[in-house]
């Protein structure tokens, strides 16, 4: 609980891709280009995003640093209220999408999110100093 969570994603699936279709002579193009890494705490919070793949957290980062790359949440509280007193988090990957064709048409397509989603506990540690 108000430690920093941190998100993030390999950074070979935060890449663009391409795919094309070649039929009758004619061809389509899609390609997709990563826009932002998401994240939906599962507390209720609305979701935070960063622009690229994130940065994966390591013990000597310590447990109260921010992700130097912007993505990380902290829970204000434990889940002990949730149901099963653990939140559902859910990832994503917001792409952009555009496509073209052997006949010179372009266009652009909806955004499109890919999801993936981890239920855990958020805990909480209180502790008292005497001096």
């Amino acid at each position: 609980m108000n430690a920093y969570t941190w998100f993030w994603t390999d950074p070979e699936s935060f890449r663009a891709l391409t795919a094309r279709a070649d039929a009758g002579g004619v061809w389509a193009e899609v390609s997709v280009t990563p826009t932002a890494l998401s994240f939906t705490p599962g507390d209720g919070a609305a979701a935070v995003s960063c622009s690229g793949p994130g940065v994966a957290w390591q013990p000597g980062d310590g447990v109260w640093a921010a992700s130097p790359a912007g993505c990380d949440y902290r829970y204000p509280q434990s889940s002990i209220h949730q149901p099963g007193e653990r939140v559902t988090a859910t990832y994503g990957i917001q792409w952009s999408v555009t496509w073209t064709s052997s006949t010179g048409a372009t266009g652009m397509l909806p955004d499109l999110t890919t999801t993936s989603n981890a239920t855990f506990a958020v805990a909480e540690v209180q502790s008292v100093v005497i001096r």
